[in-house]
């Protein structure tokens, strides 16, 4: 906080929140889950035919 102000670090911090909801909504949109929810998906049936 000391290099921008702590009102402005808390801006950016709110918006970079509101930022992330508004993209996981539009995210889940369009798939069923989740991109690390996916990998791990994937990564947990490496080797079996699923």
């Amino acid at each position: 906080a000391p290099y921008c102000g702590y009102t402005v670090s808390l801006l950016i911090g709110i918006f970079t929140f509101l930022l992330q909801v508004q993209f996981c909504k539009w995210w889940l949109s369009k798939h069923k889950q989740g991109p690390l929810e996916y990998l791990w998906h994937q990564w947990t049936w490496i080797g079996t035919n699923k």
